[in-house]
This record gives structure tokens, C-alpha cells and sequence, in this order.
């Protein structure tokens, strides 16, 4: 039989966490299809995953003669899957002194168990004036960690070289 608990994969589609399970009885047959999943007394769907958690489920099948049997089964979901992170285009960014640049361009974060998680992203390394101009000519690294709500984490870099292209002038009389 399978075992009594399991652990499965939190993910945004669920889990029939009783596939794995079959019922019979001598004289009705296969009762597979009659398996009940209960949950803290109430019918509950056998379907799981979108939840990270512990479960403590009760499966129960009653052949034609009204002959119950249980079984306790606990499903553990976790989330163990980091999301992704990625710079889509532009990850090596060449600018002029002078032009602007927002560091969230072209950022992409998913986690397949929460979807879209840009929002959650933490960006260091972009130096000050970055977005308006004015930030001074160099080679910048900027790196941009991700973290789901599970605590896995994935992260990416993107490389920023700001030049200085304009000569200096003479000024005065």
C-alpha cells in the first residue's frame, strides 16, 4: 500500500494526493472512485499542493453493505523550487555620460508556485544617479536577488559601463 504520509511540490496546479491509492472489496468490486478525503471531520477535495502545509487527511471507503474503512495520511507541501530571475535583453548595458537608465528594465522574476514575483526582487550594485544621468563614468555590476515567499532564492547580474564622451572645454577669456 502506499505509505502513510507524503510530501509533494507546492505548485499553482494541485495534486490528487489519492491517485496512488485503490480500494476494493470481495463483493462490490473496485471502490476506488468511492474514496472519501476528510479533513478536521469535514469532505474535502483530495487535491492539494496550492498551499504550503501539513495536512492531516482521514481516506475512507464504505462498500454496498455500509462496512467502513479509514486510513490516516498526511500531506506535507513544500515549496523547494527557487524561482528564476533573468535580465531578458540588454544585460551588458553600454551608456553615455548623461543618459539615464532604469535598472528594472527588462527584469523578469517568477516563481512557479507564486507566479510574478518582480516586486520582490532586491537590486544593489546600481551606483547613485543611475536613472536620471547622473551617475559618474565606470564599469558597474548590478546583481538582483529574487526570493520567494519560502525562502528560495535565485539571482541574476547585469553589467553597466557608463563613458565619458565629451571633452572638456576651455572656458574664460
Amino acid at each position: 500500500p502506499p505509505p502513510a504520509s507524503r510530501t509533494i511540490e507546492a505548485s499553482a496546479s494541485p495534486t490528487n494526493v489519492i491517485a496512488s491509492f485503490a480500494a476494493c472489496d470481495e463483493v462490490d468490486g473496485d471502490l476506488t472512485s468511492s474514496i472519501q478525503v476528510t479533513k478536521g471531520g469535514s469532505n474535502v477535495s483530495p487535491n492539494f499542493g496550492t498551499s504550503v502545509g501539513t495536512f492531516n487527511l482521514v481516506l475512507s471507503v464504505a462498500d454496498k453493505a455500509g462496512h467502513v474503512t479509514t486510513r490516516n495520511h498526511k500531506v506535507s507541501v513544500r515549496d523547494r523550487t527557487p524561482p528564476t530571475v533573468q535580465i531578458t535583453n540588454n544585460k551588458n548595458v553600454n551608456l553615455n555620460y548623461g543618459q539615464s537608465f532604469d535598472p528594472k528594465q527588462n527584469l523578469v522574476a517568477y516563481d512557479s508556485f507564486e507566479g510574478n514575483i518582480a516586486g520582490k526582487v532586491t537590486i544593489s550594485g546600481s551606483p547613485y544617479g543611475l536613472g536620471s544621468g547622473t551617475a559618474m563614468p565606470g564599469t558597474y555590476t548590478i546583481r538582483y536577488v529574487g526570493a520567494d515567499s519560502s525562502g528560495n532564492t535565485a539571482e541574476a547580474t547585469r553589467t553597466v559601463t557608463i563613458r565619458d564622451l565629451v571633452p572638456p572645454g576651455i572656458y574664460g577669456s
